[in-house]
């Protein structure tokens, strides 16, 4: 899973779940409209349910622990394989505009990083994958 590697920064308790859902909540309403977004968020169901499997993705994949009996469909997705890319790409220029009054700078910026992170491992598994075929 894509979280092991970020476990140890924690910035999920730092920033906390209801700050990282209004951050959701804020990029989620920007890009709603956008066909790729339908497309990567289709496991997930209405819009509500959707930010909540965001929410719970970035929990996660922030280092926050994961909660008894909830289930993070989006894993699936974001395996590593660059199965979804796009989401991430749209995801990262609002990211910061919509993080930076609900977080501050230190942590907008560390989500940023963590997005790149996140990127950087998608690029590298795509390598991977052409270079194996």
């Amino acid at each position: 899973m894509i979280m092991n590697s970020r476990q140890n920064r924690k910035l999920a308790y730092e920033m906390g779940m209801c700050r990282i859902a209004m951050v959701v909540d804020a990029v989620h309403r920007q890009l709603e409209s956008l066909p790729q977004l339908s497309r990567a968020m289709a496991p997930c169901g209405t819009a509500e349910e959707q930010r909540a499997q965001l929410t719970y993705f970035w929990w996660l994949t922030l280092g926050g622990n994961a909660l008894e009996g909830v289930e993070c469909k989006l894993l699936r997705v974001f395996d590593g394989s660059g199965a979804n890319r796009d989401l991430l790409e749209l995801w990262l220029p609002m990211l910061r505009p919509a993080a930076l009054p609900i977080l501050g700078e230190r942590l907008a910026d560390q989500w940023k990083i963590e997005i790149e992170g996140l990127l950087r491992e998608s690029e590298t598994s795509q390598e991977e994958l052409a270079l194996a075929s």
